[in-house]
Protein backbone atom coordinates (compact mmCIF):
# COMPACT_ATOMS: atom_id res chain seq x y z
CA UNK A 1 0.00 0.00 0.00
CA UNK A 2 2.67 2.32 1.28
CA UNK A 3 4.30 1.98 -2.45
CA UNK A 4 1.25 2.68 -4.46
CA UNK A 5 0.64 6.00 -2.43
CA UNK A 6 4.35 6.87 -3.45
CA UNK A 7 4.32 6.15 -6.60
CA UNK A 8 0.35 8.00 -6.94
CA UNK A 9 2.25 11.15 -5.14
CA UNK A 10 5.44 10.78 -7.76
CA UNK A 11 2.82 10.50 -10.63
CA UNK A 12 0.80 13.91 -9.15
CA UNK A 13 4.28 15.73 -8.48
CA UNK A 14 4.90 15.04 -12.18
CA UNK A 15 1.67 15.64 -13.31
CA UNK A 16 2.32 19.50 -11.72
CA UNK A 17 5.63 19.76 -12.77
CA UNK A 18 5.08 19.32 -15.79
CA UNK A 19 1.30 21.79 -16.16
CA UNK A 20 3.77 24.28 -14.22
CA UNK A 21 6.15 23.71 -16.32
CA UNK A 22 3.78 24.13 -19.74
CA UNK A 23 2.07 27.69 -18.43
CA UNK A 24 5.79 28.66 -17.69
CA UNK A 25 6.50 27.68 -21.36
CA UNK A 26 3.71 29.63 -22.56
CA UNK A 27 4.23 32.55 -20.46
CA UNK A 28 7.89 33.18 -22.16
CA UNK A 29 5.88 32.39 -25.68
CA UNK A 30 3.01 34.64 -25.08
CA UNK A 31 4.43 37.14 -27.41
CA UNK A 32 4.13 38.17 -30.91
CA UNK A 33 5.85 38.91 -33.84
CA UNK A 34 5.96 43.32 -35.53
CA UNK A 35 3.00 43.86 -37.76
CA UNK A 36 4.32 42.52 -41.12
CA UNK A 37 5.45 44.41 -44.22
CA UNK A 38 2.38 43.77 -46.50
CA UNK A 39 3.16 46.40 -49.08
CA UNK A 40 3.61 44.06 -51.92
CA UNK A 41 0.13 42.55 -51.32
CA UNK A 42 -1.56 46.36 -51.63
CA UNK A 43 -4.52 47.06 -53.75
CA UNK A 44 -5.25 50.28 -55.59
CA UNK A 45 -8.70 50.98 -56.17
CA UNK A 46 -9.52 53.26 -59.01
CA UNK A 47 -13.07 55.39 -57.99
CA UNK A 48 -15.49 54.65 -61.52
CA UNK A 49 -18.10 57.38 -62.26
CA UNK A 50 -21.67 56.58 -61.37
CA UNK A 51 -22.38 56.79 -65.50
CA UNK A 52 -19.69 54.05 -66.39
CA UNK A 53 -19.72 51.83 -63.88
CA UNK A 54 -22.26 49.01 -64.94
CA UNK A 55 -23.28 48.01 -60.91
CA UNK A 56 -26.18 50.76 -60.95
CA UNK A 57 -27.54 49.44 -63.76
CA UNK A 58 -27.28 45.52 -62.33
CA UNK A 59 -28.56 46.64 -58.97
CA UNK A 60 -31.68 48.43 -60.94
CA UNK A 61 -32.06 45.32 -63.37
CA UNK A 62 -31.69 42.63 -60.18
CA UNK A 63 -34.34 45.23 -58.60
CA UNK A 64 -36.80 45.05 -61.73
CA UNK A 65 -36.47 41.14 -62.38
CA UNK A 66 -39.49 39.12 -62.88
CA UNK A 67 -38.69 35.38 -61.59
CA UNK A 68 -41.70 33.65 -59.63
CA UNK A 69 -40.05 31.99 -57.06
CA UNK A 70 -42.58 28.97 -57.42
CA UNK A 71 -41.47 28.49 -61.20
CA UNK A 72 -37.77 28.51 -60.78
CA UNK A 73 -36.88 25.34 -60.94
CA UNK A 74 -38.57 24.85 -64.71
CA UNK A 75 -36.81 28.26 -65.39
CA UNK A 76 -33.85 26.74 -64.52
CA UNK A 77 -34.26 23.98 -66.91
CA UNK A 78 -35.62 26.38 -69.45
CA UNK A 79 -32.47 28.83 -69.36
CA UNK A 80 -30.40 24.81 -69.40
CA UNK A 81 -32.14 23.80 -72.40
CA UNK A 82 -33.50 21.05 -70.72
CA UNK A 83 -36.96 22.02 -71.00
CA UNK A 84 -39.12 24.20 -72.77
CA UNK A 85 -42.87 25.76 -72.14
CA UNK A 86 -43.73 28.41 -74.65
CA UNK A 87 -46.39 29.87 -72.42
CA UNK A 88 -44.10 30.39 -69.52
CA UNK A 89 -41.18 31.72 -71.69
CA UNK A 90 -43.59 34.46 -73.63
CA UNK A 91 -44.75 35.33 -69.91
CA UNK A 92 -41.61 35.67 -68.42
CA UNK A 93 -39.92 37.97 -71.58
CA UNK A 94 -43.14 40.26 -71.78
CA UNK A 95 -42.96 41.05 -68.00
CA UNK A 96 -39.30 41.10 -67.97
CA UNK A 97 -38.71 43.91 -71.11
CA UNK A 98 -37.41 46.97 -69.09
CA UNK A 99 -35.21 44.26 -67.28
CA UNK A 100 -33.77 42.89 -70.40
CA UNK A 101 -33.23 46.14 -71.39
CA UNK A 102 -30.85 47.59 -68.85
CA UNK A 103 -29.33 44.46 -68.95
CA UNK A 104 -28.50 44.82 -72.69
CA UNK A 105 -27.51 48.68 -71.61
CA UNK A 106 -24.83 46.88 -69.26
CA UNK A 107 -23.25 44.88 -71.22
CA UNK A 108 -22.13 47.68 -73.32
CA UNK A 109 -19.98 49.38 -70.27
CA UNK A 110 -16.66 47.55 -69.77
CA UNK A 111 -16.82 48.36 -65.68
CA UNK A 112 -18.01 46.96 -62.51
CA UNK A 113 -17.39 48.19 -59.09
CA UNK A 114 -19.28 47.36 -56.10
CA UNK A 115 -19.52 50.20 -53.57
CA UNK A 116 -19.69 48.06 -50.87
CA UNK A 117 -17.12 46.05 -51.43
CA UNK A 118 -14.79 49.19 -51.60
CA UNK A 119 -15.71 50.21 -48.20
CA UNK A 120 -14.42 47.39 -46.85
CA UNK A 121 -11.02 47.79 -48.46
CA UNK A 122 -10.88 51.74 -47.88
CA UNK A 123 -12.51 51.31 -44.14
CA UNK A 124 -10.96 48.20 -43.30
CA UNK A 125 -14.66 47.53 -42.14
CA UNK A 126 -17.43 44.91 -43.61
CA UNK A 127 -21.16 45.88 -43.31
CA UNK A 128 -22.97 42.89 -42.14
CA UNK A 129 -25.46 44.69 -42.92
CA UNK A 130 -24.84 44.95 -46.90
CA UNK A 131 -26.91 43.39 -49.08
CA UNK A 132 -24.53 41.92 -51.39
CA UNK A 133 -26.09 38.16 -51.38
CA UNK A 134 -29.14 39.16 -52.52
CA UNK A 135 -27.95 41.10 -55.20
CA UNK A 136 -25.48 38.49 -56.46
CA UNK A 137 -27.85 35.70 -56.96
CA UNK A 138 -29.83 38.35 -58.63
CA UNK A 139 -27.52 38.27 -61.13
CA UNK A 140 -27.33 34.80 -61.97
CA UNK A 141 -30.71 35.00 -62.54
CA UNK A 142 -30.90 38.09 -65.16
CA UNK A 143 -28.17 35.76 -67.24
CA UNK A 144 -30.39 32.97 -67.34
CA UNK A 145 -33.03 35.45 -68.25
CA UNK A 146 -30.91 36.33 -70.87
CA UNK A 147 -30.40 32.75 -71.67
CA UNK A 148 -34.00 32.04 -71.92
CA UNK A 149 -34.06 35.09 -74.78
CA UNK A 150 -31.15 33.49 -76.62
CA UNK A 151 -33.30 29.93 -76.48
CA UNK A 152 -36.34 31.38 -77.61
CA UNK A 153 -34.26 33.41 -80.71
CA UNK A 154 -32.52 29.58 -81.27
CA UNK A 155 -35.87 27.41 -81.48
CA UNK A 156 -37.11 30.32 -84.09
CA UNK A 157 -33.63 30.06 -85.98
CA UNK A 158 -32.81 33.35 -85.65
CA UNK A 159 -29.25 32.06 -84.93
CA UNK A 160 -28.06 35.91 -84.98
CA UNK A 161 -30.28 36.78 -82.13
CA UNK A 162 -29.39 33.81 -80.19
CA UNK A 163 -25.47 34.09 -80.75
CA UNK A 164 -26.10 37.92 -79.53
CA UNK A 165 -27.88 37.06 -75.92
CA UNK A 166 -25.08 34.19 -75.68
CA UNK A 167 -22.27 36.74 -76.11
CA UNK A 168 -23.99 39.24 -73.86
CA UNK A 169 -23.94 36.76 -71.00
CA UNK A 170 -20.17 36.49 -71.75
CA UNK A 171 -19.45 40.04 -71.68
CA UNK A 172 -20.98 40.51 -68.55
CA UNK A 173 -19.51 37.90 -67.01
CA UNK A 174 -16.08 39.23 -68.45
CA UNK A 175 -17.00 42.65 -66.72
CA UNK A 176 -17.30 41.29 -62.95
CA UNK A 177 -14.39 39.05 -63.41
CA UNK A 178 -12.74 42.06 -64.12
CA UNK A 179 -14.26 43.85 -61.47
CA UNK A 180 -12.41 46.95 -60.03
CA UNK A 181 -13.01 45.85 -56.54
CA UNK A 182 -11.43 42.29 -57.31
CA UNK A 183 -14.05 40.89 -54.86
CA UNK A 184 -13.87 36.73 -54.92
CA UNK A 185 -17.91 36.92 -55.22
CA UNK A 186 -17.62 39.15 -58.31
CA UNK A 187 -15.25 36.51 -59.76
CA UNK A 188 -17.04 33.60 -58.82
CA UNK A 189 -20.77 35.01 -60.06
CA UNK A 190 -18.93 36.47 -63.43
CA UNK A 191 -17.74 33.09 -64.16
CA UNK A 192 -20.50 31.59 -63.38
CA UNK A 193 -22.90 34.00 -65.75
CA UNK A 194 -19.78 33.67 -68.70
CA UNK A 195 -20.23 29.59 -68.43
CA UNK A 196 -23.67 30.15 -69.10
CA UNK A 197 -23.29 32.24 -72.08
CA UNK A 198 -20.54 30.14 -73.23
CA UNK A 199 -22.93 26.54 -72.79
CA UNK A 200 -25.42 29.20 -74.54
CA UNK A 201 -22.91 29.55 -77.89
CA UNK A 202 -21.61 26.42 -77.96
CA UNK A 203 -25.47 24.83 -78.15
CA UNK A 204 -25.74 27.05 -81.13
CA UNK A 205 -22.79 26.31 -83.52
CA UNK A 206 -23.85 22.45 -84.76
CA UNK A 207 -27.54 23.46 -86.02
CA UNK A 208 -26.61 26.95 -87.15
CA UNK A 209 -23.71 25.63 -89.56
CA UNK A 210 -25.86 22.89 -90.57
CA UNK A 211 -28.54 26.28 -91.69
CA UNK A 212 -25.40 27.74 -93.28
CA UNK A 213 -25.31 30.55 -90.94
CA UNK A 214 -21.91 32.54 -91.19
CA UNK A 215 -20.35 31.41 -87.88
CA UNK A 216 -16.95 32.74 -88.71
CA UNK A 217 -17.70 36.69 -88.46
CA UNK A 218 -18.19 36.55 -84.46
CA UNK A 219 -14.91 34.92 -83.41
CA UNK A 220 -13.34 38.45 -82.49
CA UNK A 221 -16.16 38.68 -80.10
CA UNK A 222 -14.79 35.92 -78.56
CA UNK A 223 -11.40 36.63 -78.21
CA UNK A 224 -12.20 39.73 -76.77
CA UNK A 225 -13.74 37.95 -74.18
CA UNK A 226 -10.90 35.37 -73.17
CA UNK A 227 -9.36 37.45 -69.80
CA UNK A 228 -5.57 38.14 -68.64
CA UNK A 229 -5.64 35.63 -66.32
CA UNK A 230 -2.32 36.66 -64.74
CA UNK A 231 -3.67 39.60 -63.73
CA UNK A 232 -7.29 39.01 -62.64
CA UNK A 233 -6.57 36.30 -60.43
CA UNK A 234 -3.18 38.33 -58.63
CA UNK A 235 -5.69 40.93 -58.54
CA UNK A 236 -8.55 38.70 -56.75
CA UNK A 237 -5.61 37.42 -54.97
CA UNK A 238 -4.93 40.56 -53.18
CA UNK A 239 -8.37 41.92 -52.83
CA UNK A 240 -9.30 38.42 -51.20
CA UNK A 241 -6.18 39.20 -49.13
CA UNK A 242 -7.26 42.28 -48.17
CA UNK A 243 -10.89 41.24 -47.35
CA UNK A 244 -8.72 38.38 -44.73
CA UNK A 245 -7.13 41.19 -42.73
CA UNK A 246 -10.45 43.10 -42.36
CA UNK A 247 -11.78 39.89 -40.91
CA UNK A 248 -8.73 38.71 -38.86
CA UNK A 249 -8.89 42.28 -37.03
CA UNK A 250 -12.47 41.88 -36.21
CA UNK A 251 -11.65 38.33 -35.13
CA UNK A 252 -8.84 39.55 -32.89
CA UNK A 253 -11.04 42.24 -31.44
CA UNK A 254 -13.55 39.45 -30.34
CA UNK A 255 -10.89 37.26 -28.98
CA UNK A 256 -9.36 39.73 -26.47
CA UNK A 257 -12.65 40.41 -25.53
CA UNK A 258 -12.74 36.90 -23.86
CA UNK A 259 -11.19 34.50 -21.73
CA UNK A 260 -8.93 31.95 -23.01
CA UNK A 261 -11.26 29.26 -22.17
CA UNK A 262 -14.15 30.85 -24.18
CA UNK A 263 -11.41 30.97 -27.52
CA UNK A 264 -10.96 27.18 -27.09
CA UNK A 265 -14.79 26.61 -26.28
CA UNK A 266 -15.56 28.75 -29.22
CA UNK A 267 -12.70 27.91 -32.14
CA UNK A 268 -10.90 24.78 -31.03
CA UNK A 269 -13.05 22.82 -29.23
CA UNK A 270 -16.16 23.87 -32.26
CA UNK A 271 -18.68 21.51 -32.47
CA UNK A 272 -16.44 18.56 -31.95
CA UNK A 273 -17.46 17.79 -28.07
CA UNK A 274 -21.08 17.49 -27.27
CA UNK A 275 -20.51 15.13 -24.06
CA UNK A 276 -19.97 17.47 -20.93
CA UNK A 277 -18.24 14.85 -19.60
CA UNK A 278 -14.99 14.68 -21.94
CA UNK A 279 -14.47 18.65 -20.65
CA UNK A 280 -12.01 16.83 -18.27
CA UNK A 281 -10.61 18.52 -14.76
CA UNK A 282 -7.55 19.03 -16.80
CA UNK A 283 -9.07 20.95 -19.67
CA UNK A 284 -10.43 23.32 -16.98
CA UNK A 285 -7.28 23.95 -15.21
CA UNK A 286 -5.33 24.70 -18.42
CA UNK A 287 -7.86 27.11 -19.94
CA UNK A 288 -8.76 28.87 -16.30
CA UNK A 289 -8.81 32.43 -17.04
CA UNK A 290 -7.73 32.97 -13.95
CA UNK A 291 -4.01 31.05 -14.84
CA UNK A 292 -4.08 32.17 -18.59
CA UNK A 293 -6.23 34.93 -18.65
CA UNK A 294 -6.05 37.00 -22.01
CA UNK A 295 -2.71 35.08 -23.12
CA UNK A 296 -1.61 35.42 -26.54
CA UNK A 297 0.15 32.33 -26.91
CA UNK A 298 -2.62 30.64 -28.54
CA UNK A 299 -3.32 33.55 -30.75
CA UNK A 300 -1.17 36.12 -32.39
CA UNK A 301 -2.84 38.66 -34.67
CA UNK A 302 0.56 39.73 -36.21
CA UNK A 303 2.14 36.08 -36.96
CA UNK A 304 -1.15 35.51 -38.25
CA UNK A 305 -1.27 38.15 -40.56
CA UNK A 306 2.12 36.44 -42.13
CA UNK A 307 0.81 33.08 -42.18
CA UNK A 308 -1.97 34.74 -44.18
CA UNK A 309 -0.24 37.12 -46.33
CA UNK A 310 2.77 34.14 -47.08
CA UNK A 311 -0.22 32.40 -48.35
CA UNK A 312 -1.35 34.52 -50.71
CA UNK A 313 2.04 35.41 -51.83
CA UNK A 314 2.64 31.47 -52.74
CA UNK A 315 -0.19 31.43 -55.12
CA UNK A 316 1.20 34.78 -56.87
CA UNK A 317 4.37 33.12 -57.41
CA UNK A 318 2.58 29.92 -58.81
CA UNK A 319 0.52 31.98 -61.17
CA UNK A 320 3.63 33.21 -62.96
CA UNK A 321 4.33 29.08 -63.58
CA UNK A 322 1.66 29.90 -66.65
CA UNK A 323 -1.54 27.99 -67.58
CA UNK A 324 0.37 24.91 -68.84
CA UNK A 325 2.53 24.27 -65.78
CA UNK A 326 -0.57 25.39 -63.07
CA UNK A 327 0.89 24.37 -59.47
CA UNK A 328 -2.01 24.31 -57.10
CA UNK A 329 -0.75 24.65 -53.70
CA UNK A 330 -3.13 24.45 -50.73
CA UNK A 331 -2.52 24.86 -46.99
CA UNK A 332 -2.86 21.60 -45.14
CA UNK A 333 -4.28 21.37 -42.02
CA UNK A 334 -1.21 20.29 -39.49
CA UNK A 335 -3.09 18.68 -36.69
CA UNK A 336 -4.10 22.33 -35.25
CA UNK A 337 -8.36 21.28 -35.12
CA UNK A 338 -7.41 18.78 -32.88
CA UNK A 339 -8.04 20.05 -29.42
CA UNK A 340 -5.63 17.98 -27.37
CA UNK A 341 -2.54 18.73 -29.93
CA UNK A 342 -3.58 22.58 -29.75
CA UNK A 343 -3.38 23.15 -26.22
CA UNK A 344 0.45 23.00 -26.98
CA UNK A 345 1.02 24.19 -29.56
CA UNK A 346 1.85 28.13 -30.10
CA UNK A 347 -0.45 29.88 -32.32
CA UNK A 348 -2.68 27.25 -32.91
CA UNK A 349 -5.76 29.43 -33.34
CA UNK A 350 -4.01 31.34 -35.64
CA UNK A 351 -3.07 28.84 -37.84
CA UNK A 352 -6.23 27.27 -37.79
CA UNK A 353 -7.42 30.64 -39.40
CA UNK A 354 -4.68 30.58 -41.73
CA UNK A 355 -5.70 27.46 -43.08
CA UNK A 356 -9.16 28.52 -43.87
CA UNK A 357 -8.41 31.48 -45.70
CA UNK A 358 -6.76 28.75 -47.78
CA UNK A 359 -9.43 27.06 -49.72
CA UNK A 360 -10.52 29.06 -52.58
CA UNK A 361 -7.48 31.16 -53.95
CA UNK A 362 -5.86 28.15 -55.35
CA UNK A 363 -8.41 27.09 -57.89
CA UNK A 364 -9.12 30.93 -58.75
CA UNK A 365 -5.36 30.65 -61.28
CA UNK A 366 -6.89 27.48 -62.92
CA UNK A 367 -10.26 28.64 -63.64
CA UNK A 368 -8.98 31.07 -65.84
CA UNK A 369 -7.37 29.22 -67.40
CA UNK A 370 -10.21 26.59 -68.14
CA UNK A 371 -12.46 29.28 -69.29
CA UNK A 372 -10.42 30.94 -71.67
CA UNK A 373 -9.11 27.12 -73.43
CA UNK A 374 -13.51 26.56 -73.24
CA UNK A 375 -13.44 30.17 -75.65
CA UNK A 376 -10.54 28.88 -77.44
CA UNK A 377 -12.56 26.00 -78.36
CA UNK A 378 -15.62 28.12 -79.53
CA UNK A 379 -13.17 29.88 -81.91
CA UNK A 380 -12.15 26.32 -83.31
CA UNK A 381 -15.46 25.30 -84.19
CA UNK A 382 -16.67 28.01 -85.78
CA UNK A 383 -13.88 28.57 -88.24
Amino acid sequence: MKKVLIVVGVLIALAIILVVGFLIYAKLNSGDIAAPDDSDLALVIKDIPKEENSYYDLLSASQKLYWPEDKKDTLDKISNGEEWDEALVADILAKNKETLNLFDKTSQLSQFQDPDFVNVIKNSYYDPNAPAGNFYSSLRNLAKLESIEANSFFRKKDFKGAISGAIENMRIGNILENSQDGSPISYLIGMSIKKIGIANFGGIIEEAKSSKFNLAPFSGDLENLKVDEKSVAKNILKTSYQYDKVNLDATTREIKAVSLAGIYQEVLFSSKISDDSSKSVFYDFLTSPDLLGKSSFYYKPNETKKLVADNYRRDIRNIESGCINIVSEQGNSKGYNFPVKSIFIKNSVGKMLADMTDILHPTIFKKLCEENAEIDNLIYSIK
